[in-house]
């Protein structure tokens, strides 16, 4: 099992290449995108993304991703599906594991698949863990930690209520506020892995936001008796990843207005589901 925060405080925080053994003595290299080639890559990881225990099919959930993704996608009777999926998964092949030459997908006597590149051979379990050392590597805040269903749906829901009318800047934008914030060209810029370069982007836009938002509350401490606080930009409170989606009682009466609210004796000591954001 591969230990992703060892793997980030050893690699992906410093953009170096993971090395991941498949064999004795064959190692393969598992390479960051680069900026220029984000938009690509981008646009192909759907295909080792998938949540396919939550597809609502009890013969996906024993089978391992590899697997699934041949018998799913890539022998799809579809064959715009298939030749999509295949294209995906060979050019992220190719990008991230520098995978110049044949690619083929092979079967063992037990009708089991592993992929096959010159003289290396990844088994399902293999491809499993690239997959998601390719996800976790490039993808800020890729998480893929079991949640129910029932909750991960309410929590798709908010998420997309809240971004509904969020015009998100395109990686061309994104790049001209980094050098309009920084100096930072665009040359420059290209030359960094799509991760430091979300990163980076990630504390522009915390920056702008902290000193904005600094100013307007320190001018209204100056008029008001109730003090309002605002969180550091660079030293942040500890918050449970889940904390935007529920709420402890007291906040969720205090979101509500302060009324008493009605509970089970069973609820009790569990987190409320913060319904103020539905609210127009």
């Amino acid at each position: 099992m591969i230990d992703i925060d060892v793997l980030s405080r050893e690699y992906f925080w410093f953009d170096k290449p993971v090395p991941y053994l498949i064999s004795d003595g064959q190692e393969i290299l598992i390479t960051p995108i680069m900026v220029e080639d984000s938009e690509m890559f981008l646009s192909w990881i759907d295909v080792i993304s998938i949540d396919k225990n939550n597809l609502n099919d009890v013969k996906y959930i024993s089978m391992s991703y590899l697997e699934f993704l041949v018998s799913s996608l890539l022998m799809s009777p579809i064959e715009q599906l298939a030749q999509a999926s295949i294209s995906k998964i060979i050019n992220i092949l190719k990008l991230c594991l520098n995978f110049n030459g044949a690619i083929s997908i092979q079967f063992n006597e037990r009708n089991k698949p592993f992929i096959v590149y010159e003289d290396k051979k990844i088994t399902p379990k293999q491809f499993e863990d690239i997959r998601r050392i390719i996800l976790y590597q490039n993808i800020v805040g890729y998480d893929d930690e079991y949640i129910n269903p029932d909750i991960k749906q309410m929590m798709d829901e908010m998420n997309e209520i809240k971004t509904r009318d969020i015009d998100y800047p395109n990686l061309e934008r994104r790049m001209a506020i980094i050098t309009a914030h920084t100096g930072l060209s665009k040359a420059e810029q290209m030359k960094m892995t799509y991760r430091s370069h979300t990163m980076l982007m990630k504390e522009v836009y915390g920056e702008v936001d902290y000193m904005s938002a600094r100013t307007g509350i320190m001018v209204g401490n100056m008029f008001s008796k109730n003090r309002i606080e605002f969180e550091d930009w660079i030293y942040k409170k500890k918050r449970n990843k889940y904390e935007q989606y529920f709420t402890a009682e007291d906040s969720y009466n205090h979101s509500m207005g302060g009324g008493n609210v009605i509970r089970g004796n069973e609820l009790e000591g569990f987190a409320s589901i913060d319904l103020s954001s539905y609210i127009k």
